[in-house]
């Protein structure tokens, strides 16, 4: 009997691994991002999610470390963004074993489902972080996130009294707000410890970002800008309005005491979004628009 003599095996572990995370997750059922939903996940684990925007999947991600604290940080995103809330998304997540970390297990996800379509918050920029100072002046590209969710002034926060020292007030906004909000600190320049330190003011306890931000610029000396760009809100001392290309308009502060509104109309570069990779991943206007009300 004749007959090859040789052959050749191929396990495939990496497909089979997608198939049992598809498989797992495919039998389970999404739920809303809430506060008691995110309270079940007990375990301080790794793990994959997915994210649903009104039924629809959005978002394929990991959990490097903590699936509650990485779903957690999302809600709380979402929560500062004009035209969506965290009640438009539901999740599914699963934990992941440790040792699954290295096979990339979002990665494995993300080719199962791109077969049905395209994912639309992976590699547009969901995922990151505040990228700094230097990323605040260039243009926000095509498809970002950011353009269609940006960042609400008119959001509620709490500062919980009504009597501020200035720098101490600041620090209060950042802490409670759902976005990055950076500025210029006492640390940084001799003119920010003079201004922060030495300026006191009152502020309603209850009130939203863009009053207590317009309060804040009213104490202090002409020449501050709180500039609106889509993800990020920053404070900082500039002699002369700055423009940013991406800006959705911005404060500046006045000699007489006031807090002067600038609209901007934002540009977005042509090139498709195509944003740094957020390491936890693993993946990569003015009045009138619906960051600033009215």
């Amino acid at each position: 009997m004749k007959g090859k003599a040789t052959g050749e095996f191929k396990l495939r572990i990496t497909k089979a691994l997608a198939d049992q995370l598809f498989e797992t997750l495919g039998e389970l059922v999404p739920t809303e991002l809430t506060a008691d939903a995110l309270a079940n996940l007990v375990e301080p684990r790794p793990g994959v999610y997915l994210l649903y925007l009104r039924g629809d999947l959005v978002y394929v991600g990991k959990a490097a470390s903590n699936l509650r604290a990485r779903l957690g940080n999302h809600r709380r995103k979402l929560s500062g963004r004009s035209g969506i809330e965290p009640l438009d998304i539901t999740f599914k997540c699963a934990y992941v074993d440790e040792d699954l970390d290295a096979a990339a297990p979002e990665k494995l996800l993300l080719k199962k489902y791109q077969t049905d379509g395209k994912i639309p918050w992976n590699n547009n920029g969901f995922g990151n972080k505040d990228q700094g100072r230097v990323r605040d002046q260039t243009m926000i590209k095509a498809g970002h996130f950011d353009i269609f969710f940006p960042i609400n002034l008119d959001i509620q926060i709490e500062l919980e009294k009504n009597d501020w020292v200035l720098g101490e007030l600041l620090a209060r906004i950042a802490s409670v707000t759902p976005y990055t909000f950076r500025y210029e600190k006492e640390k940084d320049s001799d003119l920010a410890r003079e201004v922060l330190s030495k300026t006191t003011l009152s502020v309603e306890p209850s009130t939203t970002v863009r009053r207590a931000i317009e309060a804040a610029l009213a104490a202090m000396p002409a020449g501050w800008q709180a500039t609106v760009l889509p993800n990020t809100l920053i404070l900082y001392p500039e002699s002369k309005p700055k423009i940013y290309k991406s800006a959705l308009g911005w404060y500046r502060s006045t000699a007489a005491g006031s807090a002067e509104w600038t609209p901007h109309r934002m540009q977005v570069s042509k090139l498709k979004a195509q944003d740094e990779v957020d390491p936890d991943e693993g993946l990569t206007g003015g009045r009138g628009h619906p960051c600033c009300g009215d």
